[in-house]
């Protein structure tokens, strides 16, 4: 029997609000010429090697991997198939080439005399593609063969009926009992081998089984599809000891990247490489990526020397592809919703009472200024929320409004949730010889501010070209375009443009004021007390003329070429040049209010800043690489140099008084012109190498290091050697575990090795003259500006080094479908930059900087995966689970702190380590206030208030001194304080 299988069977999955359109065209190849030369190889090796000189992709069975005979293929500018033909006859295999696979299978074998009877059948994959080179055994015995290109086969059995195994490379191996003269149809799964996946590591690509540094591969489906402004905000939870840190749920707004814990002192974050070069995951569209890699450790990040100390993250885009051209799109709405609780007390009496009983507890008045007959008519409208309103009345000998209101603050002026839009475009194919890939993204969100629209927007554009110039040379240009766009409205009673995520929001804001007057106007200030409502905030958003409007843009364009002069040599040159625009204006307007009823009064200033930031980044990178199979032995040496420089210049410029309220040109304003500027640049050089080798794929080594110089630096101490060393065992490839049926991977893997950090000011050791403007005092009707003298500056200031040990442990067991892996890492930061020894006060100056302060981290990562699939209806539903845990600790293991005052850092400190008193309950009477121990020190407000009263917070009096204090605030007396708590993460 045999069934025709090989037909497009399209899938769509159509999801709310989630929509793919494919538009397929027809394209052409033609079939390249290949040299190879190779003697004692065996099939697999043969077959690797045509894979990277082609785009071929190699399929074939158990009987290839086993093949351990050697053959000698030696062909000069051949077409593949005629050196697979001549292959062929000396190794006894057939093939096919189909399209961009050359499917490999053995030649049929002639059973036994003895054999009796037959079993038939078609072995085919999930999506029923028959699988050609599956090899069919009989279970018990030597006797098997192998499926033909269809996926047929025919199996001459012992017996009346046997149980047969099947097996194919990446799937799961099957057993089926049968009898003579059966005909079937064997379905077999997808195996989940996650053991040849390729992870993209520094200036290169290793096989996941061979890698031994801490390297995690971010499975690219976690973020696919999520509809976010950017894909750094995805990466939570994809890596163990990856950390996203997001202080804002503003769109556009980029999280905070960590890799590890704390880095050191001055700040560090890890470097983001996207295609080879220095960039930044947040402008990406998540679209094109292809692959994402972090590197934790110095063995596989020390080829970055300088820039790659606290780990790197390596983004790789999609490539431009053969074949037919494809066209998608797909627009994706969503919407997202605050995840704190904003269920606010609303009740106007109960709101009022309490702030007033407060109050009056602290200073001796009530804050709101309210009456009893306003607090009846606030109980009245708590009871009766219709009965909420604005009335007039004389206070203070003026007409005034006076408010009884019921108001939600928070669902008045935000909404519940706000909504975002994604469209995406691509284009994708090209002949053998030309490729191309285009992509488009546009997002659009609009904020959760209820009373204007704060909108964010985005454009993500790229192309890329590849052209095989030579069958040794090819060329490949990658150009990416990205423009943001972002309005918010803010201002406040200061004058200056000021955001209103801060404490604005909240302060003052009571439940039984409403935000605006009878007459049209917005609530400032009630008079009934000396307190404004939300310091303006709400008046200005009401208003909606105050606000912030920033403009980012970004070109960049990657030129590369790759050169293969002779067979294991690669060499790959590239240039990057990346532009960057930035412009921002702040906008406050006067903001119109009322208090009393004939009079409308204006609060702020009007004043217009603008900004404006032109940076350049260039990069230089050629790095050789040569890689050899020596019979069990493979070597592999990279060698290479990288060149950055990057320059920005800055203006600010600021004028009063406008003419207009609605268009924000400071053409416009009138008075007090101020403007400011300034401008830096900095310069990097390194030499890098990587040496490669493993025996069996059993046993591995590798070296690492580079030479960096940077122009942060004084030139006596420009430069630094980083090296590493890596080494594994993969003991699964032992003998003894072979052959196992339920370990699949056990592998150790170890790593030593150490970077530099230069994240210091660009001139940090020269002296400089800083010019400012004193704006609180004017000469000649002019701003008063000034020079201030430089500080003492360090001459002998280097590198920070970061040395960093890390011992690993990767298994995976039953068909890979359960994987686990470890990770202890110690890293110590050595030489940061800090202040140095105290001068003279008489100096008048700082002490300059010194490489005078270490810190060392310790940690583990841990994750544990499971995945598996399984037929649901017509279709095979896979899926997968994994957890990870992670944690680190760090401490000052070196700091010039003679009195280990707690104001500063002190050798053993840990970083985060909170210090406060201990509580001991609430005193419950009087008696008990007056024999505790003095704590006027902790609670002078409340003491100013009238002393301490039954239910105010009693503190432990721990060094029974009879005072609750600080002490001296060193480690030696810190009083009564002790660590209570720590703001690092602490899972465990």
């Amino acid at each position: 029997m045999k069934i025709d299988f090989n037909y497009f069977k399209p899938k769509l999955s159509i999801l709310a609000f989630l929509c793919f359109i494919g538009v397929y065209a027809s394209g052409s190849s033609n079939e390249p010429n290949i040299s190879i030369k190779l003697k004692d190889a065996r099939l697999v090796q043969i077959f690797s090697e045509l894979e990277q000189k082609t785009d071929y992709e190699f399929s074939y069975g158990q009987f290839v991997l086993k093949n351990e005979i050697k053959y000698s293929v030696v062909q000069e500018n051949s077409p593949l198939e005629k050196v697979l033909e001549s292959l062929s006859k000396k190794a006894n295999f057939i093939y096919r080439i189909d399209k961009n696979h050359v499917l490999v299978a053995e030649s049929p074998k002639t059973g036994s005399a003895e054999q009796q009877g037959t079993i038939e059948g078609l072995v085919v994959d999930s999506d029923g593609n028959p699988l050609p080179g599956a090899t069919i055994m009989e279970k018990g015995t030597n006797n098997g063969t192998t499926t033909d290109f269809d996926g047929n086969f025919s199996l001459k059995i012992s017996g009346a009926s046997a149980t047969i195994q099947i097996t194919y490379i990446g799937f799961e191996m099957q057993e089926v009992t049968e009898t003579v003269g059966s005909n079937i149809v064997i379905e077999l799964k997808s195996g989940s081998n996650t053991l040849d996946e390729v992870v993209v590591v520094g200036y290169g690509k290793k096989s996941k089984e061979k890698l031994i540094d801490a390297v995690n591969k971010v499975d690219i489906a976690t973020i696919e599809n999520r509809p976010l402004s950017n894909a750094a905000n995805a990466l939570q939870g994809a890596s163990p000891g990856l950390n996203i840190v997001q202080t804002s749920g503003k769109p556009g707004d980029a999280p905070r990247i960590n890799i590890r814990g704390f880095t050191t002192i001055n700040g560090g974050s890890p470097l983001v490489m996207v295609d080879g070069v220095e960039g930044d995951i947040n402008n990406l569209n998540p679209d094109d990526i292809e692959a994402i890699s972090v590197l934790k450790d110095a063995g596989a990040s020390a080829v970055y020397g300088a820039r790659g100390a606290f780990g790197v993250v390596l983004v790789t885009t999609k490539k431009a592809k053969k074949g037919d051209f494809t066209i998608n799109v797909n627009h994706t709405t969503a919407f997202s919703s605050p995840t704190m609780n904003t269920d606010f007390l609303t009740d106007p009496y109960k709101s009022t009472m309490l702030v007033d009983e407060a109050f009056r507890t602290a200073v001796g008045r009530s804050y709101t200024g309210y009456t009893e007959q306003d607090y009846a008519s606030l109980l009245e409208v708590s009871q009766d929320p219709s009965k909420a309103r604005v009335i007039t009345d004389i206070r203070n000998g003026r007409e005034q409004y006076v408010h009884y209101g019921a108001t939600d603050w928070w669902n008045t002026f935000f909404r519940k949730n706000s909504p975002s839009n994604i469209t995406n475009v691509s284009l994708s194919g090209g002949s053998e010889k030309v490729r191309t890939f285009f992509s488009y993204r546009n997002y659009q969100s609009t904020g959760i501010l209820k009373v204007q629209d704060d909108i964010f927007k985005q454009y993500n554009l790229r192309g890329k070209l590849e052209v095989d110039a030579k069958d040794w040379l090819t060329f490949s240009n990658n150009m990416q375009y990205n423009r943001s766009n972002d309005i918010q409205h803010g201002g406040s009673q200061y004058g200056n443009y000021s955001n209103p995520w801060s404490s604005l929001i909240w302060v003052h804001a009571l439940p039984a004021y409403v935000p605006v007057n009878p007459d049209g106007n917005a609530l400032w200030r009630t008079e009934l007390n000396n307190y404004t409502v939300g310091d303006g905030i709400y008046a200005a958003l009401l208003h909606g003329k105050s606000k912030q409007e920033t403009d980012n843009q970004e070109f960049s364009n990657i030129a590369t070429a790759i050169i293969t002069p002779f067979e294991g040599m690669e060499i790959t040159t590239s240039y990057a040049l990346r532009k960057m625009t930035y412009n921002r204006y702040q906008r406050s307007t006067r903001i119109p209010y009322s208090i009393f009823t004939d009079e409308v009064g204006i609060m702020g200033s009007d004043r217009l800043t603008e900004y404006n930031s032109q940076s350049s980044y260039n990069a230089f990178n050629v790095y050789g690489e040569y890689r050899k199979q020596l019979s069990d032995h493979f070597i592999s040496a990279m060698v290479g140099f990288n060149q950055e420089s990057y320059d920005v210049k800055n203006i600010e410029a600021s004028k009063l008084n406008s003419i207009s309220d609605d268009l924000n040109s400071l053409g416009l304003a009138t008075s007090n012109a101020e403007a400011n500027g300034s401008a830096s640049a900095w310069g990097l050089q390194g030499l890098f190498y990587r040496l490669s080798y493993d025996y069996k794929k059993k046993y591995l080594l590798e070296l690492n290091g580079r030479y960096d110089g940077s122009s942060r630096f004084p030139s006596d101490y420009r430069w630094g050697f980083f090296p590493s060393v890596s080494a594994g065992w993969i003991v699964s490839n032992e003998e003894f575990l072979k052959e196992s049926n339920t370990i699949n991977q056990f592998k150790l893997r170890a790593s030593y090795g150490s970077l530099g950090n230069q994240n210091i000011d660009d001139y940090a050791y020269i002296p400089t003259l800083n010019k400012d403007i004193d704006t609180g005092y004017a000469i000649d009707g002019g701003t008063l500006d000034y020079i201030e003298s430089p500080s003492l500056n360090p001459n002998e200031i280097t590198w920070e080094e970061v040395k960093t040990l890390n011992l690993g442990m990767d298994l995976s067991f039953f068909q890979n479908r359960l994987t686990t892996n470890f990770d202890w890492f110690q890293r110590d930061t050595e030489g940061m930059l800090t202040q140095g020894a105290t001068l003279p006060s008489v100096l008048g100056a700082a002490s300059p900087q010194e490489n005078a302060a270490d810190l060392q981290t310790r940690g583990f990562e841990w994750s544990l995966g499971y995945n598996d699939s399984f037929e649901l209806g017509n279709d095979t539903f896979n899926f997968s689970i994994v957890g990870s845990l992670s944690n680190s600790k760090t401490k000052i293991t070196k700091f010039d702190n003679p009195t280990n005052s707690l104001l500063d850092y002190y050798e053993g400190m840990t970083i985060g380590e909170l210090w406060g008193y201990h509580i001991d309950g609430l005193f419950q009477t009087a008696d008990e206030v007056a024999a505790h121990a003095d704590q006027t020190r902790v609670s002078n407000r409340i003491v100013a208030a009238g002393g301490l009263q039954p239910g105010d917070v009693k503190y432990m009096d721990l060094n029974n001194d009879g005072v609750i204090d600080e002490g001296e605030n060193t480690l030696d007396n810190s009083g009564d304080r002790r660590i209570i708590g720590n703001t690092a993460p602490q899972p465990v």
